[in-house]
């Protein structure tokens, strides 16, 4: 039986892109096309593995990918003049990227100022010194960060000369109460030492799934405290 999770703050194919060309340090004006749809279908892919439901905008993004990595790999027009190389293909995508993250940019440096003041006011009869709301100094964590640290794990975990020579049958509401009693008992734990235990790929799916629905449930937030760091669960 497959177990279908449908997180609401997908950010989008945009996103992820933006987020494999900033993990990869590339220009977003001289994007490796090649290399950024190769992970993007691989992200894909894994997202399918674990019966995440993928957008039809997603899908789009991947056959638009494709269509730019064919583009690029055609030989160009042949020219008398030498630096007529013809129209980038890639040259709507880094203009859509390029407006995305001036937008996006912004609404982050909004959500992090102040409520007080800014969704939150005073009526003007509180004393005179009013301690401000400080906003969290952790980044949340995107699910397309996650399934990065998924495939990681699976990366590491998995031993080529390990045989399932019967089927596992592992209860997901298990692995929640394990999770949920986790963290109860420690300030934070790493997204890693979730899947120390872990040998097969069904184990490390089951874990990931249980995972995504304590988050889903309010129990628990996932962050990181610096850029690219280490992935952090807590306790809400």
């Amino acid at each position: 039986m497959h177990y279908e999770v449908k997180l609401e703050n997908f950010e989008g194919p945009l996103d992820l892109l933006l987020y494999l060309v900033n993990r990869n340090e590339v220009s977003i004006l001289d994007i490796p096309i090649a290399l950024i749809t190769d992970q993007y279908l691989e992200t894909l892919r894994l997202a399918q593995s674990v019966n995440l439901e993928i957008a039809g905008e997603y899908l789009l993004m991947a056959s638009y990918l494709t269509q730019i990595k064919s583009a690029c790999l055609l030989p160009s027009a042949s020219s008398d003049d030498p630096e007529d190389v013809g129209e980038d293909p890639r040259q709507e995508l880094i203009a859509h990227l390029l407006e995305y993250k001036r937008y996006r940019d912004v609404s982050r440096l909004l959500d992090s100022s102040p409520l007080l003041g800014r969704e939150v006011f005073g009526r003007g009869c509180y004393p005179e010194h009013i301690e401000q709301i400080e906003s969290r100094p952790n980044m949340e964590v995107s699910l397309n960060e996650l399934l990065e640290a998924l495939k990681d794990v699976i990366d590491r975990t998995l031993r080529p000369d390990l045989i399932v020579v019967e089927p596992e049958t592992l209860a997901i509401k298990d692995k929640i109460i394990l999770i949920i009693d986790l963290i109860s008992r420690n300030k934070w734990v790493t997204f890693r030492s979730l899947f120390e235990d872990e040998l097969t790929r069904v184990q490390i799916v089951t874990t990931f799934l249980a995972l995504l629905e304590v988050v889903k449930m309010g129990a628990a937030r996932i962050y990181q405290d610096t850029a690219f760091g280490a992935i952090l669960i807590s306790r809400r």
